[in-house]
C-alpha cells in the first residue's frame, strides 16, 4: 500500500471518529466542536455556576473538554456544567463522544431543557444520564407536564409525565468512550448509542399518556447542557474512592435532520 493510501485511510478513520452520527445523516451544521484549543470557546458555550460549582472545574486540553467534580475549597464535591449558547429546535441530529467516570453518587449527562417555562412545563430530553448504580445501562428519558390530570405522574413525581428507559449496554459505561445522541423530529425522538437506535417515543404516545408535548413548539426552544454533578435521590450520596471524577467530551456535533 502506498503512503498516499495509508494517509487516506488514516484521515478517513479520524474523520469518522470525530463526527460519527446516525447512518446517512446529513444536514446543516449548527454546532461542531472538537475542543481543539486550550480553553472553552465562549462563543459557543457558557459555564453555569450554581452552588459551589466552579469555573476551575471546566478545562480544555489535548482535544478534550473535561468537567470535574471534586473538592473546591472547603466543599468536597463541587461539579461543573456548561450550556450551549445556541437555542435548539427540531428537526435535529445531536451526537457527542463522551467518557463518564462514575464513582458512587456521580450524576452525569447531556440533557436538553425547554426555555418557555420552568420544569417540567418546558420539557426535558435526557439524551444520556449516567449514575454509578446503573452504569451498565444507557439511561434515557423524556419528561414534561401533565396535560389535564395534575397527578398523572404519581406517586414519585405527581407533576411529571413521560417515559424513561434503561438500555442494557452489556458492559459498564464508566471509563469507556461511547457516542451518545438523539434524532429529534417534530413527531418523534429516537435515542442512539454508538449509532444504534435504542429507544424511540412519539408525540402521539405522550399525548395518549396525558402528557403535554412542548418539544416542537416554536416558542419553546431548548438549551443543551453537559453536566457533571453528585448526589440527589436518584444518584445517591457521593462516597468512597473515585473523586475527583471527570466527564470527558471528545467532540459534539449538532446538525439539522
Amino acid at each position: 500500500m502506498s503512503w498516499r493510501s495509508v494517509l487516506f485511510v488514516l484521515c478517513g478513520a479520524l474523520t469518522m471518529q470525530m463526527f460519527v452520527g446516525p447512518a446517512g445523516a446529513a444536514g446543516t451544521v449548527i454546532l461542531a466542536d472538537s475542543f481543539s484549543g486550550t480553553s472553552l470557546n465562549t462563543s459557543d458555550w457558557q459555564v453555569i455556576k450554581k452552588g459551589c460549582d466552579s469555573t476551575q472545574n471546566v478545562t480544555v486540553a489535548n482535544g478534550r473538554l473535561r468537567l470535574r467534580d471534586g473538592r473546591v475549597g472547603d466543599s468536597p464535591y463541587c461539579g461543573a456544567k456548561v450550556m450551549a449558547r445556541r437555542l435548539l429546535q427540531p428537526p435535529l441530529h445531536i451526537s457527542a463522544r463522551i467518557r463518564f467516570d462514575l464513582p458512587a453518587g456521580a450524576h452525569q449527562g447531556m440533557p436538553l431543557l425547554g426555555t418557555r417555562c420552568g420544569w417540567p412545563c418546558g420539557g426535558e430530553i435526557d439524551s444520556v444520564e449516567e449514575i454509578s448504580r446503573l452504569q451498565t445501562s444507557d439511561n434515557v428519558s423524556i419528561w414534561t407536564a401533565c396535560a389535564t390530570d395534575p397527578t398523572c405522574g404519581a406517586p414519585n413525581h405527581p407533576q411529571r409525565c413521560g417515559l424513561a428507559y434503561h438500555y442494557p449496554a452489556g458492559e459498564s459505561l464508566s471509563h469507556s468512550w461511547h457516542v451518545y445522541g438523539i434524532t429529534w423530529l417534530t413527531g418523534s425522538i429516537t435515542w442512539r448509542l454508538d449509532d444504534k437506535a435504542i429507544f424511540s417515543v412519539t408525540m402521539k404516545q405522550l399525548r395518549a399518556m396525558g402528557c403535554t408535548t412542548p418539544f416542537n413548539d416554536s416558542d419553546n426552544p431548548f438549551r443543551l447542557y453537559l453536566n457533571n454533578s453528585t448526589g440527589g435521590p436518584w444518584a445517591g450520596p457521593p462516597s468512597g474512592p473515585g473523586y475527583p471524577d471527570f466527564m470527558r467530551v471528545d467532540w459534539i456535533r449538532i446538525t439539522t435532520a
